[in-house]
């Protein structure tokens, strides 16, 4: 309906109204032909089109320069966005994010949609994909609707995001709750190196040969320091994702993907690519999206296989036809003129206020009341369903590291300055606390359950092993540190140097012969991090150690593991690698302890007490020995080698020690500044 794609301008502005029939349909019936003279006028009209939306953010820049006036900003906006009170509304159980897939479900149905023929199901199989998904609101959303409306469909799901464990992708760079992956490790695909970096992640899927029904796309990337080039900055994720979509894609299947502007020529050329693979293509703008952004969602419907063959979608965009150029000319017109008009509205009721808190409730009411209706929302809160998806099966004691809105704090304490203070505030806590570190050794005692260990036996998809090269570059983010903390350690002018204990770096010249290890007088084998520099040689001392407790007649009675460097530097349990080394360890002696500083400054950790030579499990030797050939062979990389219960139960120990060395650091390094 032609009707719902254009704007009066002349019309009152309606808060209410303004939120709904936000839609545009791009596709084309007639064929295209490619007339490249039109290709200067469209750019000409994109460009007066993006100058008019950028003229009225310079005046919202121009009334926000102070700290305060974007803060009154901020509240100005949160109460023109009305349907920031729905998820009250749905009792707090759905994000802003849910609804705002359900209601493209809701609008377009037909998304859920199976094709059938050949798989002999006796019920209606419909498969998802879902790239850049985490925390998750896309599968619940779909997770409800289905449970609401297709009970009988049977529905397989896959997943992928940056993968919040990821130690080579900063922390500010991605989502890091991590629920669906713990509880469902083998649905998500972390591609060829584990990060889940979806421009990598084509060729994974092209391999795994499963075609999907619906494939969505939520991603985006940090753009708040350049919101203007928002559309540029983006544009490598979207044209990823569609790779990712039209590989995965099976004939008629449908694609939605969060898009913004399409003011330039490349945007334009991947949405051409689209309205010419997919029956239809929409672009729409649900109710819950705020109306001063840009943020809309592409709706593909009915996916042609035949016509995507041979395309290789990086390099072969097509040239724009003017049916390319006035449709998506014409989307710029619609959805700029709604987003001129919200922010128009907002600067009027910034520089002169004139709702009432009162009146505010009433607009709510009504855009909320409409929003249930039109939606069929009401069947949410109606329904007693509950979501099988996070049932929270797995433990995550990292959870508590991870606070809301990270992202925002994680980019300021990239700043030296904002960094150096939280380090200040933080040594003023621990001294209130008295909690300025340890007054004596840290002892604990470590037993496996023998239902770890047989899972240990089996294997699990955390027991992590990628086909790349070994990583040698600085660990950005770790599940072992709170990520303030260690952002704002590497971020402070003459940072101390940090290093995991498990390092990966060139072999040394002797590093495979431990017959030369020195004993102390307990019998504790003293071992140098620093001469270890490979996983390899790590796994390799690990099968040493076994070889001698298994003989029956070795002196071992323990291992330290110390560092002989003099830099200024700290050496903390960083990666999955290091804590699965600790786990290890665990197995084959019974008691860890970190000694206090006053006693030994050079020790990092110690443990004691050897197992048993019948207790140690035969199949622990064959698991390790595998690992190192497959390493040796090249190529293949592990970043885990214990489960992930192994790595969530020791957890709160490397935390501490990990604490522990920092503290020592802060005060010293504040105390030299």
């Amino acid at each position: 309906d032609q009707s719902i794609m254009e704007v009066d301008d002349e019309a009152p502005f309606d808060l209410v109204k303004s939120l709904f029939d936000r839609e545009f349909d791009l596709s084309i019936q007639s064929e295209r032909i490619l007339r490249e003279d039109y290709l200067n006028e469209f750019k000409e009209k994109q460009s007066e089109i993006e100058r008019d939306v950028n003229e009225v953010k310079h005046t919202i820049s121009e009334l926000c320069q102070e700290e305060e006036d974007r803060r009154k900003w901020r509240m100005n906006t949160q109460k023109t966005h009305l349907m920031g009170g729905l998820s009250r509304r749905l009792g707090r159980r759905h994000s802003n994010a849910f609804c705002k897939f359900y209601q493209i479900l809701t609008r377009f149905p037909e998304l859920i949609r199976t094709k059938n023929e050949g798989r002999g199901d006796k019920r209606d199989l419909f498969r998802s994909l879902h790239l850049c998904e985490v925390p998750g609101h896309f599968l619940s959303a779909i997770d409800h609707f289905i449970a609401l409306f297709l009970p009988n469909l049977q529905w397989e799901w896959n997943a992928n995001s940056l993968n919040p464990h990821y130690e080579y992708t900063k922390a500010s760079d991605m989502f890091l709750d991590d629920q669906l992956i713990v509880d469902y490790p083998d649905r998500w695909i972390f591609g060829v190196d584990n990060s889940g970096d979806v421009r990598i992640l084509a060729e994974s899927l092209l391999q795994s040969n499963v075609s999907f029904d619906l494939v969505t796309a939520d991603g985006s990337t940090y753009s708040q320091d350049d919101p203007e080039n928002q559309e540029s900055i983006v544009f490598e994720i979207l044209l990823a994702e569609v790779n990712c979509a039209l590989v995965s894609l099976r004939n008629g299947g449908s694609f939605v993907m969060k898009v913004y502007s399409s003011f330039t020529t490349r945007s334009s050329r991947l949405f051409a690519l689209l309205i010419n693979l997919f029956e239809r293509v929409v672009i729409y703008k649900p109710p819950s999206s705020k109306s001063g952004n840009t943020e809309r969602y592409l709706i593909c419907l009915g996916f042609d296989r035949e016509k995507s063959k041979g395309i290789h979608y990086e390099d072969d965009l097509p040239s724009l036809s003017r049916d390319d150029c006035e449709k998506i000319l014409g989307s710029s017109r619609f959805f700029t003129s709604l987003q001129i008009q919200s922010m128009e509205n907002n600067i009027d009721l910034f520089t002169s206020p004139s709702l009432s808190t009162e009146e505010v409730n009433i607009l709510v009411d009504r855009a909320i009341e409409r929003v249930m209706k039109q939606c069929h929302m009401h069947h949410l809160n109606k329904s007693d369903y509950s979501s099988s998806l996070f049932l929270n099966r797995e433990s995550r004691p990292w959870k508590e590291l991870f606070k809301d809105n990270h992202v925002e704090r994680l980019k300021e304490l990239e700043d030296p300055l904002r960094a150096l203070q939280l380090l200040n505030d933080k040594q003023v806590e621990w001294v209130m606390a008295d909690d300025g570190g340890m007054v004596e050794d840290a002892c604990t005692e470590v037993e496996w359950t023998r239902d770890e260990m047989e899972l240990l036996h089996k294997g699990s998809p955390s027991i992590i092993s990628v086909d790349a090269p070994s990583h040698h570059g600085p660990i950005l983010h770790s599940l072992f540190i709170d990520p303030e903390l260690y952002t704002s350690l590497r971020s402070i002018d003459n940072h101390p140097t940090i290093f995991d204990v498990c390092s990966n770096g060139d072999p040394k010249p002797n590093e495979n012969d431990y017959s030369e290890l020195l004993r102390d007088e307990r019998g504790f084998i003293q071992t140098s991090i620093d001469m270890m520099t490979t996983k390899r040689a790590w796994i390799r001392f690990l099968l040493y150690l076994i070889s001698e407790l298994e003989s029956g007649s070795s002196s071992i009675k323990g291992v330290t593991l110390f560092s002989s460097s003099h830099s200024p530097s700290i050496h903390l349990f960083l990666s999955r690698f290091s804590v699965s080394l600790v786990a290890m360890l665990t197995i084959l002696f019974y008691r860890v302890n970190i000694p206090h500083p006053t006693r030994r400054s050079d020790v990092i950790i110690e443990f004691d007490l050897p197992n048993y030579p019948e207790d140690i499990p035969q199949f622990l030797k064959e698991n390790l020995v595998e690992i190192l050939t497959r390493m040796a062979s090249g190529g293949v990389d592990y970043l885990s080698f214990v489960p992930l219960g192994f790595i969530s139960e020791l957890h709160p120990l490397i935390l501490f020690y990990n604490n522990e060395m920092i503290k020592r650091v802060i005060c010293v390094k504040l105390s030299a500044l």
